[in-house]
C-alpha cells in the first residue's frame, strides 16, 4: 500500500495538484501499477557471444532498456528488450552495460556489468604449463620429422645398393 501512496504523492508533486484534486482523481483511476524493483543482470557466456538478461522481481508491465557505459550520446548504444546479445569486443575496449527497468510510474537501474564477467582468469603457474605443452609438442613433431627423413634416406640407400652391380 505504501507504494501506491508514493504514486499519489508523485502525482501531487509532478502536477501541483491539491489534496482534494488527488482524492477526486483517485475515484477515476482504473489501473494501478506496482513500483519497479532494482533489476538484476545475468550473463550467459558462450564462445562467440555473450547474452545478458535483465530481470526485475517487482513491478507490473515492466519494459527493459540496455545502455552502454560510458554513454555513447546517441540511440545506437541503446537496446530495447529484456535480453541483449553481444559479440565480444577486442580486449582493449572496456565496455559496461546497465539495464533500466521501468513502467509508467517508476524506473530502476541495475548495477553495471562489465564484459570481463565472461573472461576466465588463468590459474597461477598456468603460463608454465602452456609453455611446457608447446615445447613438448614441438619436440615430438621434430622427432617425427627426423624419423621420416631417416627412413627416406635408408630407402634411397637401399635402392642405390640394388642398382649397383655387386663386385664379383
Amino acid at each position: 500500500m505504501a507504494a501506491y501512496i508514493m504514486i499519489l504523492y508523485a502525482i501531487v508533486y509532478q502536477f501541483g495538484w491539491t489534496e482534494e484534486t488527488v482524492v477526486a482523481a483517485a475515484g477515476s483511476i482504473t489501473k494501478v501499477f506496482e513500483l519497479v524493483s532494482k533489476p538484476n543482470i545475468t550473463a550467459e557466456c558462450l564462445r562467440d557471444n555473450i547474452t545478458l538478461s535483465c530481470f526485475s522481481s517487482q513491478g507490473s508491465e515492466v519494459t527493459y532498456r540496455w545502455e552502454s557505459l560510458p554513454p555513447c550520446g546517441n540511440d545506437s548504444c541503446v537496446h530495447l528488450g529484456q535480453t541483449m546479445e553481444i559479440h565480444p569486443l577486442p580486449p582493449s575496449e572496456s565496455t559496461s552495460y546497465v539495464c533500466a527497468a521501468q513502467n509508467p510510474v517508476s524506473k530502476a537501474t541495475s548495477d553495471p556489468v562489465h564484459l570481463g564477467v565472461c573472461s576466465i582468469p588463468w590459474p597461477p603457474g598456468s603460463t608454465w604449463v602452456l609453455i611446457l605443452c608447446s615445447v613438448t609438442s614441438v619436440t615430438f613433431c621434430l622427432i617425427g620429422i627426423i624419423i621420416i627423413v631417416c627412413k627416406i634416406k635408408k630407402c634411397e640407400d637401399y635402392e642405390k645398393a640394388k642398382l649397383e652391380p655387386s663386385p664379383q
